[in-house]
């Protein structure tokens, strides 16, 4: 079906308003001054007022849509969205997919508080114990919602859990779920949100360890992150070197250290333009980048549902930045992803991981404007901490041959496994409907392996081209 010039146009402006107004362009069009507070009614009030414009602009096409179950009443029902506002938060998911979660406050060096959810066991069923504990990361725009949406065994940190392991999923600072709240500084100020993924690794993430270590009485835990969750631990090895001996394995699922390629053409769009986009999110006192938005969520079930509109304006969104991946899909899952993502980032992180991409160079970003060497890159060669890499063909992100470059430059790879899908893209590795099937299973083959192996193969390398699950069958 062809959409109208004019229709695109409105869709655009909505989207747009819509995106980008929880930080700027409404609160500019309100005459809300930088750095202040938003008035959330009027914003709000603003925001339906557009969603009311969108969806009579859809209205006109619901005959022409190509499916042919479509039911009449469901252009025109009132609008009810697939959670409530606010959206459950990660102990509330975990309580509606029949598990029991605690919410943990924990305080970094530098004075951040950060949320730690911890996921106690299947409610009824007494847990196994003994196992490592896991420690589960998410990755830029994320938080710990994101690994917990699926209802099904195809959740990675309940599946972990099922299996008996004591599991833990953090949360970076500055996140939906992170309190923002500081020992010294408030959100209202550009110091607050004025930190990439180097001060993540260097204090978060050292926090979480240290508290899951203190609370379950064990020497380490298993580590897994997805993409800045990797890219975060990268930076804490490095540079803490003390701090590898307290992980028994880490997996990295889309690993992000260098960035040669990028294949999305919005990336490749948007990083021709970085400096102004910087430029511009200061000028207005943009620091928080893309919270979450209940706009967005109310958005996306407008638009994502409807028959026809899902296929061609939603699943590009994701699949322009992470890797078409139509396959894997969940179309009923748009307005619940819409729901908590994006949940936030700044400045300094996509900065970050621009200056990665334009220098080829995975190193710290200098605070001073213009400083074209920043210092010293990361030192991989001190993670000495075993790793395993998950990596993806059609992951838009992450390129493999930069999974090749990482792999040769870490001196302890324990595991190297590229899933066995040729569309498996950035974000299946969360909400890919085979994900279990493709990917965790794999995942936890090889923490199974590393509980039982002994110290002299510690430092050698597992070679199992056809995943290590399949050596296992074909082997045992």
């Amino acid at each position: 079906m062809s959409w109208p010039r004019s229709w695109w146009r409105t869709l655009a402006l909505a989207v747009l308003i819509v995106v980008i107004v929880p930080g700027a362009t409404t609160s500019t069009l309100l005459g809300h001054t930088p750095g202040h507070a938003v008035d959330h009614e009027t914003l709000n009030a603003t925001m339906l007022h557009v969603l009311r414009v969108v969806k009579q602009c859809l209205v006109p096409f619901e005959h022409s849509a190509a499916a042919s179950d479509v039911q009449p009443h469901t252009v025109h029902k009132p609008w009810k969205p697939p959670y409530p506002e606010p959206p459950p938060s990660s102990v509330e998911l975990c309580a509606q997919r029949g598990f029991q979660c605690e919410r943990h406050l924990v305080h970094t060096a530098d004075g951040y508080v950060l949320a730690l959810i911890h996921v106690v066991g299947r409610r009824g069923a007494p847990r196994a114990g003994g196992l490592p504990p896991v420690l589960v990361q998410h990755g830029m725009l994320m938080s710990s919602d994101a690994y917990l949406l699926r209802k099904d065994d195809g959740n990675l940190p309940l599946f972990l859990s099922d299996a008996g392991y004591d599991v833990w999923v953090g949360n970076y600072r500055g996140n939906a779920v992170s309190p923002h709240v500081h020992a010294k500084m408030t959100p209202d100020m550009f110091e607050f949100w004025n930190f990439s993924w180097h001060e993540m690794g260097l204090h978060d993430l050292p926090a979480m360890i240290d508290h899951v270590l203190e609370r379950t009485g064990a020497p380490d835990l298993f580590y897994i992150g997805h993409s800045m969750g990797s890219t975060g631990l990268m930076v804490l090895l490095s540079s803490r070197p003390e701090y590898n001996g307290k992980v028994r394995l880490a997996s990295f699922l889309a690993p992000v250290a260098f960035v040669s390629t990028l294949r999305s053409r919005l990336f490749r769009q948007l990083s021709a333009v970085a400096p102004a986009i910087k430029a511009f999110l200061l000028a207005h006192g943009i620091w928080n980048v893309l919270p979450r938005s209940a706009a967005l969520h109310r958005f996306a079930d407008v638009l994502c549902l409807f028959p026809g509109v899902g296929e061609t304006v939603c699943n590009p969104v994701l699949f322009e930045i992470g890797g078409r991946s139509p396959e894997n899909v969940f179309p009923y899952y748009m307005p619940m992803i819409a729901a908590y993502l994006p949940s936030g980032t700044t400045i300094r992180i996509m900065e970050h991981y621009y200056e990665v991409a334009r220098t080829g160079k995975f190193r710290p970003l200098g605070y001073g404007t213009g400083d074209p060497n920043p210092g010293p890159e990361y030192n991989i060669s001190a993670i000495t901490a075993p790793v395993a890499l998950y990596y993806s063909e059609n992951d838009y992100f992450v390129h493999p041959p930069d999974v090749d470059r990482l792999a040769a430059e870490l001196p302890n790879l324990f595991h190297k496994f590229k899933v066995p899908d040729a569309s498996f893209n950035h974000f299946d590795f969360l909400l890919a409907r085979n994900a279990k099937h493709l990917l965790y299973t794999e995942v936890l083959a090889v923490m199974r392996l590393k509980e039982v192996e002994g110290d002299d193969n510690h430092l050698r390398p597992l070679k199992t081209p056809g995943g290590l699950l399949d050596y296992l069958l074909r082997n045992t």
